[in-house]
Order: structure tokens, then sequence, then C-alpha cells
């Protein structure tokens, strides 16, 4: 098993260090002054404490229009608490990281990915408990060959978590009761976290939810148990956020916000800009004052940091808190105005997302994976990914192979096989696929990742399946 644990973590010791993405560092440092806060111990990642507080007070300036350099420096670091930026995940990774460096972060999210293995394969019939550590060691080595899983393990971002979610949701529709009670109680713990570390997870278990109850009115070969576990997965998200909101502003005086991601979608894609340019100033949207920087890509809108360009990273705290509080509204009266342009374009992004699989953040420069602490600076400049010295052509044409290969294996047991579970799990893993490309494409913005971040569970699935299903022959659920 601890074998399998340093297989799964292969690319983070081959790169050296753990692989950060942009974000990275606000789940940090999200973490790091939620501790200072709470506790007082300062580390690397709490040296931004102080700028929450500054935040909550609000400016109507631009850091461009503030006196002094380091008040525009301020500025340019500090964003009111987001939404989307999970502290759980953030607190899950924390201590790891503090104290072994980036490495510690990766052998957390590996030793979980060994946990999610071994209950998948018990869960879909290979294995009986006491015979399953080679099994799952031979499944770790594959999937860390020929998908895309090792590279999300050693990805400090809680992307891994969303092929728990599918594998856990899966795991419990289609094999509860091959579970003993600490794989249980596993199953449900990790489903739970997948469901507080993105607010996307919550809309997917959501999704496993809604085909699970489907299936089971239509008599299918689901366990009832598992619906409940999936409905307090995706609950405990919700409550769990709902928290976090409390505490924010219990603690700071405000709330924290949602970034504006439909407006920034729409407006990209032309039925919001076409909307601000016939409706304004009468519409009285935020967005109006913006569109000389209209259109830009949704990215750019979000997160660019110059002034030409950028909206919502660039405007004041107080500006930003009205585009997000006008967000649904500006979506619905698009909606309302433009129907078929913006179904037309949902639908386009979400085709996007539903193509794209490639691994293509973990040869990013320095430059663009966030501003970090010098320790962490230090060990990121001496990888190879900052060199862009990883071997990602040999692993995209892997996840390509491996996600066709599984999908076909997956429609030919359900067409050919003699268990009702077969259909059962080709029905939720494509299902679920299909829910996520909507998800991830029409709500945000087409990425590889959102793709490639969890269909190495098709592999996992297809391959358990297919040589467990000799063996669990006469067990069906019922």
């Amino acid at each position: 098993m601890l074998l399998a644990l340093l297989v799964v973590s292969w690319p983070a010791l081959y790169n050296g260090a753990a692989f950060f993405f942009p974000d990275t560092p606000a789940y940090l440092r999200g973490a790091g002054s939620a501790i200072y806060e709470l506790t007082g111990w300062e580390t690397d990642w709490s040296d931004r404490h102080n700028l929450l507080r500054d935040t909550a007070a609000g400016t109507e300036q631009t850091g461009h229009q503030r006196l002094g350099d380091d008040a525009a420096r301020a500025q340019q670091l500090a964003h009111p608490v987001l939404l989307g930026r999970s502290v759980y995940y953030g607190l899950l990774i924390f201590p790891f990281v503090v104290l072994f460096g980036s490495m510690g972060g990766v052998m957390i999210q590996a030793g979980l990915t060994v946990l999610v293995l071994w209950i998948t394969l018990r869960a879909l019939g290979l294995g009986d408990g006491r015979r399953l550590a080679i099994p799952v060691l031979a499944t770790a080595t594959g999937l860390a060959a020929l998908t895309s899983l090792p590279f999300y393990v050693s990805l400090l971002m809680p992307d891994i978590f969303t092929g728990f979610a599918v594998a856990m949701g899966l795991s419990a529709l289609i094999g509860w009761r091959r579970l003993n009670i600490f794989e249980k109680s596993a199953l449900l713990s990790i489903a739970c976290f997948a469901a507080m570390s993105h607010s996307s997870n919550v809309l997917i278990l959501g999704g496993m939810l809604g085909l699970g109850l489907l299936i089971l009115l239509g008599g299918g070969a689901v366990q009832r148990a598992a619906i409940v576990i999936l409905a307090i997965a995706a609950t405990s998200g919700i409550v769990s956020e709902r928290i976090f909101v409390a505490s924010v502003e219990a603690r700071l005086g405000e709330p924290p916000i949602r970034p504006p991601f439909l407006t920034a979608r729409l407006v990209n894609e032309g039925p919001a800009l076409k909307l601000l340019r016939e409706k304004c100033p009468q519409i009285a949207l935020e967005a109006c004052r913006f569109q000389d920087r209209m259109p830009r890509d949704s990215d750019t809108f979000l997160w660019s940091r110059e002034p030409t360009d950028g909206v919502f990273s660039v405007e004041s705290h107080a500006v930003q808190r009205r585009l997000a509080d006008q967000d649904s509204r500006l979506a619905l009266e698009t909606l309302r105005a433009y129907p078929f342009e913006v179904i037309y374009h949902s639908a386009l992004a979400s085709g996007r997302q539903l193509l794209m699989a490639k691994a293509d953040i973990f040869n990013l420069p320095p430059s663009e994976t966030g501003d970090l602490p010098p320790r962490y600076t230090r060990e990121r400049a001496l990888s190879r990914s900052a060199a862009g010295e990883m071997p990602m052509k040999f692993v995209n044409i892997g996840i390509v192979l491996t996600s066709f290969l599984a999908a076909a294996v997956l429609l030919l047991l359900a067409a050919r096989g003699r268990s009702r579970e077969h259909r059962v799990a080709a029905f939720l893993l494509f299902g679920t696929i299909f829910a996520n490309a909507l998800i991830a494409g029409a709500l945000s913005k087409p990425h590889n990742r959102y793709n490639t971040r969890l269909l190495w569970v098709l592999p996992l699935a297809a391959g358990a399946i297919l040589l467990g299903s000799r063996r669990d022959a006469r067990e069906v659920p019922k």
C-alpha cells in the first residue's frame, strides 16, 4: 500500500515538488489566515492576514488611484474573501505543507487516493478485502502510467476531489452492500469532503443523486442507502459554505463574495454585451460602466490586473461586490432578452468542454503559478515543471486512449452484460461526465482540467467491472 502511495505521486517525485496553479496560494493563504485569526500561529501562509481587515473596510478607488506605492500594492495583493476558494481544502493540506513543504500536501492526497482505489475496487466487486493490496497496487500502477490521476494527486488544488466524488458516488450506488463499516464510513467522509472542497462537486454529486433516483424509480439496480449518502454529501457542501459565510461575516464584518462567473462568460460570448449596449444605463447594472473593456476573455475579465483589460480584479472592493451581487440578475436579464443566443452559446461551451482532454497545466512557468512565499518559490524554481520539462505529450496520448477504450468497454458491458449493474454503471458514468461538461462549460468557461480531473475514473471503473464481473456474477444488488 505504501508502494501504491508512491506510485500515484510519481509526477511530484519526478518534478521535485508539487505542482502549483494560480489559485493554489489563495487556498493556502485562506487557511493560514484563518488559523492565525483563531490561534495567533503565524506561518509563511499568514503573510497577508492584515489585508483581510483592510479590504473589509472597502474603498471606491482602484489601487491605481490610491496614493502611495504600499496602498497600491495592497490593493493588488488583496481581494475580499472569495467564495469558491474552499478554506476546508486549504485546512486539509495546510499542516502537511507547512511541516514538510509542498510534497507534504501531495502525500496526504496520495494517501486518500489509495483509499479511494481500495473502496472503489471493493464496491465494484473486485476482491473481498483480505487480498486486495496487490489489485490496488496494480490498479494504481496502471492509472499512474496511462491516465491523469497522478498529476492531480501531485497538484495542490481540490481538483482531485472531483474524481473522488464521482468514484465514491458510483461506489455507493453500485456496491454499498459490499463494503464493511470502515469502508462505508470512509466513503461517506470522502464524499462529504469532496462537496466541501469545491462548489462544482456539490452540483456533480447532486447530478449523480438525480441519476440514481431516475434509475431507482425505473426499477434499476442501485443501492437505496446510497441515495441517502449522496444527499448527505451534497448537503454537507451547502451547509459548510453557509458556516464559512457566517464565520467570515462575524469576524470581518462583511460576507465573502462569489466572483461574477456568469457575467464574465456571457459578456465574452456576446449576449450580455449586446444587452448592456442596448439597455445601459437604464438597466442600472454595474457592468454598464466597463463596456470600453469588453469583450474580453472571461478569465481576463475576472482576473487580469491590467486596468485597460481587466474588470473584477482591478476595481475597488465595493465595485467587486456590486458586480458579484448583480451576477444572477444580469444572467437572467440576458436570458430573458436573448434566450436562444444564451442557450446556443451554453450548449456550444458544454460541447467544447466535453471534447477537451489535455493535461495542460503541469508545465506552467513560475510567472503563471501565483505569488508564493520564499520557501515555496525556491521549491518551484528548482522543479522540472518550471523549466517546462514534464513529459506531457505522452500523458495526453494516454488520457485520450484510456478514456476511449474504457468508454468502449463500458458500452460493451452494458450492451452484452448479463448484469443490470453494468448498464447502471455505464449510465451513471456517462451521465456524470455529461453533467460535468454542462456545469463547467455553461456556468464557467471550458478548460481542459475540468475534464481531465475526473476522466481517470472511467478506466478505473471499466477495469474493475470487467475483472470483477465473473467473480460477482451471482451478486446483483437489489
